[in-house]
């Protein structure tokens, strides 16, 4: 089982650079096998949003992403809830001085530690941090 980052999605569906590379590893995912938290649902359309402000995204092209994402994320993934041990741990992870997290990507962290399961990111900080904690990470 494999909880994905944010940052593999928004680069599939803004079809950013590593998009070539996300969407051959999705598909070879067995159905069912990948699961994303609802912190993932709101950092996604917050990306999204911030593309088409700074005009890397038209509107029909972030409504479209969307759509794509929502697709993807109700039809083939399971969406985990977030909860207050899930906070709890991801402030634990920030105030560590050698993982260097964001709050944002602590949390991800937190939900892919506390369920076991491999998380897969693009964000090199973000690997190096689950490293670190011995967590599983995997790049596509």
């Amino acid at each position: 089982m494999a909880y994905v980052d944010t940052s593999v999605l928004v680069a599939l569906f803004a079809n950013e650079p590593a998009a070539d590379r996300v969407r051959p590893w999705l598909q070879k995912q067995p159905a069912g096998s990948l699961a994303i938290s609802l912190w993932t649902v709101t950092e996604f359309s917050s990306a999204l949003a911030l593309k088409t402000r700074t005009k890397q995204l038209d509107i029909a092209q972030s409504a479209a992403a969307q759509s794509a994402f929502n697709r993807l994320a109700t039809q083939s993934m399971r969406i985990l809830p977030i909860n207050a041990f899930h906070f709890t741990t991801a402030a634990r992870f920030v105030e560590r001085q050698n993982l260097t997290l964001r709050a944002a990507h602590s949390l991800h962290l937190a939900v892919a530690f506390e369920t076991g399961e491999t998380l897969v990111t693009l964000d090199t900080k973000l690997a190096e941090a689950c490293r670190v904690l011995g967590a599983m990470v995997e790049i596509p």
